[in-house]
Order: structure tokens, then sequence, then C-alpha cells
């Protein structure tokens, strides 16, 4: 059969509309996106006879227009013919358009739910028609999303901007309704495997990629992550930051040397914000029992630090203080807040400081005893003297 080939690209998705045109031979290409086919490249099975009006074999293009049967794109023109002759409508052309970036499972014309935006091959592609509010740009972005609520309309809210941003998204119903909702994905296999996982912020390539069902996650700046899918309210910051634990903010990787700003960091310090306050036990004692050292941090710039080790004031508090952290790694990776050490610092100056006083008072009273017994020395050599002579 003689044709002429004409190409819709929506995305990364190629259509291919076969229009017979006498005298001139077409070469069909492969589909350049993933769709609904099976892989990429992709070359079709050999035709069957599907349809009585394209010969088979040797019909124009004949193994893909039964592909696209088979993918529900298009089943002809009625009757079981496939009308290959037959000019294609604008709505026709939207309609295969759709069909092949959204699926075809539960494809209505003109009902895909309320304010939803896809571009790119595959994106929001099993979104049903329940779901609303959902916007993805890129292949593959929020590919996954099916979840259809009983058919009783929701609001997802999900955002995925980047090639599989999104892609594993699926909200359950559970939680209230929240499950895999409310999420945003800025970058590449952002979010990618986010499942019921809801309220989650992504900014980078990569960025939260391991998240799965935590929530309250905010990630910023490349392959920034959790170190477990299930973390909540973990902040991570960026290039390569990980957290370890759940309410923890990461800032920065494994080779960052310096942190820091124009002024000091203000911690919230409002008496009204704290209960149970009492005097701090920890005092001298604990800080002459403390390990001072050098280090050089083997990711770090070569130059050395001074600080402490995590491990010994493990050993000397437990682990009922938050100036220890503990990470939920394989490896219960230690931290410290060293500012907290402040505390028991000053309060080591306040018992030396009284120790000092102490011993001043002492000291003075030793002085004006020493000069008492010297006045009296010196009258009772006075006395003398004046015997002898």
């Amino acid at each position: 059969m003689s044709g002429r080939v004409g190409f819709v690209g929506v995305g990364a998705v190629c259509l291919v509309m076969l229009v017979p045109v006498a005298g001139v031979q077409a070469q069909v290409p492969e589909p350049q996106g993933v769709g609904l086919l099976p892989n990429n490249p992709y070359l079709p099975p050999p035709c069957t006879g599907i349809f009585p009006d394209v010969p088979c074999p040797g019909g124009f293009a004949v193994n893909w227009i039964e592909q696209y049967s088979r993918d529900g794109i298009t089943v002809g023109c009625g009757g079981g013919l496939y009308c290959p002759g037959n000019n294609v409508t604008r709505a026709e052309m939207a309609v295969f358009v759709g069909k092949a970036m959204r699926g075809t499972a539960n494809w209505t014309p003109g009902d895909l739910g309320s304010s939803n935006t896809g571009l790119g091959a595959g994106s929001l592609l099993n979104n049903s028609s329940y779901a609303w509010y959902n916007t993805a740009i890129g292949s593959q972005a929020l590919t996954t999303q099916s979840y259809a609520n009983g058919n009783v309309p929701y609001t997802a809210s999900n955002t995925a901007v980047g090639a599989a941003a999104l892609f594993s998204n699926q909200p359950d119903g559970v939680g209230g309704g929240t499950n895999g909702t409310l999420n945003t994905a800025v970058g590449a296999n952002a979010l990618q495997s986010n499942t019921t996982g809801y309220q989650n912020s992504a900014l980078g390539i990569m960025a939260g990629n391991s998240n799965a069902s935590g929530w309250g996650n905010t990630f910023v700046g490349s392959f920034a992550n959790v170190d477990s899918g299930s973390r909540h309210n973990a902040t991570a910051i960026g290039n390569g930051a990980i957290v370890d634990a759940d309410n923890k903010v990461r800032i920065g990787n494994t080779v960052v040397s310096l942190i820091g700003g124009q002024v000091d960091w203000t911690a919230f310090s409002d008496l009204r914000g704290k209960k149970d306050v009492a005097d701090l036990d920890l005092g001298l004692d604990f800080v002459m029992n403390l390990r001072p050292v050098s280090y050089r941090l083997r990711n770090g710039n070569g130059k050395t630090d001074m600080g402490f080790v995590a491990q010994d004031i493990e050993a000397l508090l437990g682990d009922g203080y938050n100036v220890l952290s503990i990470g939920g790694d394989a490896d219960r990776t230690l931290a410290l807040r060293r500012t907290d050490l402040i505390a028991p610092l000053v309060k080591a100056v306040q018992e030396q400081q009284a120790t000092i006083a102490t011993l001043e008072k002492a000291n003075q009273e030793q002085q004006a005893t020493i000069a008492r017994l010297e006045a009296r020395l010196a009258a009772l050599e006075t006395r003398l003297a004046g015997w002898v002579d």
C-alpha cells in the first residue's frame, strides 16, 4: 500500500496517522516514547488480520495498525473495519493523543477530572477522573496515580514537574484521605518512589527519591534525601544532604566544611515554651570528665577542628539528653548539639567561683588573724625592750 505518514508530537509521544496517498512509499518510524508500548525501541508483532480492509501481510504499516488496536488507541471505524483511507478529524486526533498519553483503561472522552494538567509521554497516564487538581509535566510524571476513591471526586493536589517525578504516587484513601496527596516534586525523578506519602516537597534532581510513605518532608537540592522511606518532618537542604531521623534538619553533605552567616544562630528560648525548669545538676564534675579533642574530618578540607567525640558524651550522659542525637541509620551515627554544653560549663564556672569566694573569705580571716598576732607581737617586743633597758 502506498501512503503518507503524518506525525503529531506530544511530549515524547509520536503518534502515527496513516492516510493513503498513491505512488508514495513511506517508512514508519519506531515510537520515541514509552507510552503504552512495552519497551523502547519497539517493533510490533506480525499482523494477524484483525482488519479485513488492511491486507495482512503486505498492508502499509499493518503491524502498527494492529498494535494500536490492541493498545486501545483506535479500534477502527466500526463494523470491524479500519478504514485506512478516511480522513482524521481534529477531535479524533485529540482522542488518539489522549489515549496514547493517559492510557485507555478508564478513558472517557471529555471526563478526565477537574483541573488536571498533563504534558509529556506517560504523564498522568493512569490518573482517575476522580482525582482532581493534579499537574504533571514531564515524561512519566505522576504515571502510576490511579486511585478512584469509590468514584467520588477528591482533591489530590499533587504537582510533578520533571521526568518520572512522583512516578509511583498512589493515593489509597487512608489517613483521612490524605495519603498520596498534597505533594510537590520539581526535578527529574524527584519523589519518584513516593506512594502514599503526603505533604512532601522536593526540589532538585532525585530529591526525596527514597521517600515512600513519609509525610511532611522537605528536600531542596539535587539528591537531597532520607535514609528511610517512612521519615516524617525531615528536612534535607543541599546537594546530597541525607536525613537519618524524624523531626531532623540536615544542611549540606558530608564534605561541607563550613556553614555560616553574618550573625550567630538564634535559638528559641522563651520561658513560656518550657516546662519542668530546674537548676542544672551537671557542673564541675561533669566538665572535668569531658575530653576536649582536636581532629580532622575524613571528608573535610584537611584543616584541624576542635570539639568533642559523641561517643564520649554518650558514655557520660546516656541517651536522655538532646545534646546527643542518635541517627536512625544502620550505623547508628551520633551527632552533638554542642551549644548545650555551654550550660554545664557555666555551672562549672559558678561552682568554681563559689569555691574561690569561700577560699577568699577564709584567706581574709586568716590575714586578719595574722595582723592581730603581729600587732600583739610588736607590743610584746616593745615591753620586753623596756625591761631590758
